[in-house]
């Protein structure tokens, strides 16, 4: 199962919390399906699903939305069946140079 969690920062004003929950929401809506996400509070957002394709698409779709990366105190990625596939997504969105 491959998983990952966001959690906003809790200084997100209401409003553009839930935007930015609805983008990406849309986000995980890609041509190969959608992934669903879950609510673990009034910050944190869990989306899982056993299709990479879904998946890798949703997380792409999102790591351009400048708004919603200022936003995030925390975003990972894992694989559940493999937790040594584990990805602190916006600790190596620092090191990318495109």
């Amino acid at each position: 199962m491959f998983r990952s969690k966001l959690i906003f920062k809790d200084t997100t004003p209401d409003d553009v919390l839930e935007r930015l929950k609805k983008e990406v929401a849309e986000g995980f809506q890609t041509r190969c399906g959608t992934v669903i996400g879950k609510e673990n509070g009034k910050y944190e957002v869990v989306y899982e699903t056993d299709d990479f394709s879904r998946y890798s698409l949703g997380i792409t779709n999102l790591t351009d939305n400048k708004r919603l990366v200022d936003n995030l105190a925390f975003w990972d990625w894992n694989d559940t069946e493999a937790p040594d596939e584990y990805t602190d997504i916006l600790e190596d969105m620092k090191t990318w140079t495109c």
